[in-house]
């Protein structure tokens, strides 16, 4: 109990997961896109991910907890719905327009999210936005921007700006999921329920305008089971929890490392997808902006 104590608690090793699971999701989204759209897939994903965290909230009794939830708390968890379902909705919708060369763009755009984490968390949770957070911040910026230029190239014109915008949105809608989600006070395994069936019920109203029900084959089930129990379910809870230890700068800064190892993941798939000089030179700015930032000799503000 007290190894297994050891190891959740060790926000090492939870990054460590965390980065498989994140690292994993755009090359997992764009190959499911081959298959069925993005209104399907946000549905299925919901829909697996609600059947596991009710099963989760009757196993652990905590279903009771939802009717003593105050109006605050119910504003707040339901608008972190909506706020998840935006992201993935929006970033899902970046990839499915996407060609395989422009997807190392759209992973680089969305990754700019742990910018907004640390920005949003200033007016919503309170911390305060010093000299050496925004000196890492703009590293990382540098560090990113090098990166897609490296990469795909920043194309700004045509077919490019819709897609680059949609994927900068998803990135803004995390940063503001996640300072109202470090603001909720509800436990995690209830918030996350209703994140997952808010999702689940917007994301069926989308089906029923846009799209319709089809069956699925082996693989993609499989795929899409992957996506919904890791991004879906551990990796929230994952997430808040290294939010709610460390300071959401220092946990912003350490996500930085997030768009290499999904990189990594996209080219293994996506031949087409390049890693070059420009890719590495970029992730040594953004390791630089990490370790500025979480100097141990300064305290988190």
């Amino acid at each position: 109990m007290k190894y297994t104590d050891k190891f959740t608690n060790n926000s090492s090793v939870l990054f460590g997961l965390l980065l498989l699971m994140w690292g994993s999701y755009a090359a997992i989204s764009k190959l499911v896109l081959y298959s069925i759209d993005v209104f399907q897939v946000q549905f299925y994903c919901y829909g697996i991910s609600s059947l596991v965290m009710i099963a989760i909230l009757v196993r652990k009794k905590s279903h009771r907890m939802i009717k003593e939830l105050s109006l605050n708390q119910w504003f707040i968890v339901l608008l972190c719905g909506v706020l998840s379902c935006a992201y993935n909705f929006l970033y899902n919708i970046a990839l499915s327009m996407a060609e395989e060369q422009e997807i190392a763009t759209v992973v680089m755009i969305n990754y700019l999210f742990p910018i907004f984490v640390t920005i949003f968390s200033v007016p919503i949770n309170g911390e305060r936005l010093n000299m050496r957070k925004v000196i890492a911040i703009f590293i990382g910026m540098i560090g990113a921007f090098v990166v897609i230029s490296g990469g795909a190239g920043l194309n700004l014109s045509g077919g490019g700006i819709p897609i680059y915008g949609l994927a900068l949105l998803a990135a803004i809608s995390w940063g503001l999921f996640s300072g109202f989600g470090k603001k909720n006070d509800v436990p995690m395994d209830v918030s996350n329920t209703i994140y997952v069936l808010v999702g689940f019920v917007l994301s069926s109203i989308l089906l029923l305008l846009y799209s319709s029900v089809v069956p699925l084959d082996m693989s993609v089930s499989f795929l899409l089971l992957w996506r919904s129990l890791s991004n879906f379910v551990l990796a929230v809870f994952i997430w808040f929890k290294l939010l709610n230890a460390n300071s959401s700068s220092k946990v912003a800064g350490l996500s930085l490392l997030t768009p290499f190892v999904t990189l990594l993941f996209v080219k293994f798939v996506f031949s087409d997808t390049r890693i070059d000089l420009y890719h590495i030179v970029g992730l040594g700015l953004i390791m630089a902006g990490v370790l500025f930032q979480s100097d141990r000799k300064r305290k988190e503000c």
